[in-house]
């Protein structure tokens, strides 16, 4: 008899939740997990070493992610004709 791979023995199989819960116990957050991945920030180094030591953990990426709310640039609104030349 086959076995859906919906059922909860399939999603069961990876160590994602285990993986996770260590992320956010060392004070990082979960962007996004699906399947297999995990996006996560504000990782600390020592637990960057941790994850890079793991055996379940294949590949490991650092990539720049884009904090949102009131932080970073402020923008404000400028004149178009401070920008033109007109001689």
């Amino acid at each position: 008899m086959a076995t859906s791979t919906q059922s909860s023995l399939f999603k069961n199989l990876s160590y994602v939740n285990e993986i996770s819960n260590q992320i956010v116990t060392s004070g990082g957050t979960i962007v996004f997990t699906k399947d297999n991945i995990i996006v996560a920030s504000e990782i600390s180094e020592e637990q960057y070493r941790k994850l890079l030591e793991s055996p379940y953990i294949n590949k490991l990426d650092i990539l720049p992610l884009k904090r949102y709310g009131n932080e970073g640039v402020v923008y404000t609104e400028a004149d178009a004709s401070e920008f033109i030349n007109t001689k």
